[in-house]
């Protein structure tokens, strides 16, 4: 018997339970919509987005001023700077053999704002980084 198995179907039944269906759909609407004008604000010369978003998973590359900058490493150290500093979590994941970073919208309470705020934060972070992140020969 599995019993240490979590009964994750019971979070959605509770959900769908509470919400209803009708609720459950709205709170899948506004993950999509959040996402989708997400994405616009990705379209700044500052990003490269690395796909279109089917649900509410955008993938990015941030992309240096100084074209000398080495992007990988900048990317690569991104998520990991943030973390540290207590500035926000950002997903990271390799694309195409690149490394990217990521963002999942789960969360329905979470304002466009806020989001913006975190990208301007990754365009911070990524500025600092071009300074101090050298190539790997």
């Amino acid at each position: 018997m599995l019993t240490t198995r979590r009964l994750d179907a019971l979070k959605l039944w509770l959900s769908l339970r509470v919400l209803g269906r009708a609720g459950f759909a709205d709170i899948i609407d506004r993950i999509v919509d959040l996402t989708r004008d997400l994405a616009e604000a990705l379209e700044n010369p500052r990003f490269e987005v690395l796909h279109e978003s089917a649900f509410s998973c955008l993938v990015f590359r941030y992309v240096p001023k100084d074209t000398a900058a080495d992007a990988d490493g900048v990317n690569v150290a991104i998520p990991r700077t943030m973390f540290a500093r207590g500035l926000g979590v950002i997903g990271y994941t390799v694309v195409r053999g690149q490394p990217a970073l990521k963002l999942t919208l789960l969360h329905p309470c979470t304002e466009l704002h806020e989001l913006i705020g975190l990208l301007e934060t990754v365009i911070a972070v990524g500025e600092e980084l071009e300074q101090t992140v050298c190539a790997v020969v």
